[in-house]
């Protein structure tokens, strides 16, 4: 196939936006990664790489709101961290890249500590 695309990507979702069951919460967008959100994940996976995608960009694996200018501070949550590389390592696995969306364009980066300073 000399000319099919380099780059089959689906278009980013956050991670519950695609959810086998509905999802009850007050909060959008929600940041739970319960086993419901993670068997999700892993059924769009299965259908993306069945379908020749190649990339998967998600949303909201680590954040979704008021990012730390200290980047290393996302990523204290040991549990949490296990989890995204689960699913990053079964995407990996079916041959997916995961392109990891940053939402710091408008979703109050650096809110938290803008506040802590004034």
């Amino acid at each position: 196939m000399k000319n099919s695309f380099k780059h089959r990507s689906a278009i980013g979702v956050w991670i519950n936006d695609i959810r086998d069951e509905a999802f009850q919460t007050g909060l959008w967008p929600p940041m739970t990664i319960d086993a419901q959100t993670e068997e999700s994940l892993r059924r769009c996976i299965d259908t993306l790489s069945q379908w020749g995608y190649n990339e998967f960009c998600l949303w909201g694996l680590l954040n979704s709101y008021s990012w730390s200018p200290d980047f290393s501070r996302e990523l204290r949550d040991g549990e949490r961290l296990a989890k995204v590389k689960g699913i990053m390592d079964y995407a990996h696995q079916a041959g997916l890249k995961v392109i990891y969306g940053l939402g710091v364009f408008s979703w109050g980066l650096c809110d938290r500590d803008m506040k802590l300073a004034n």
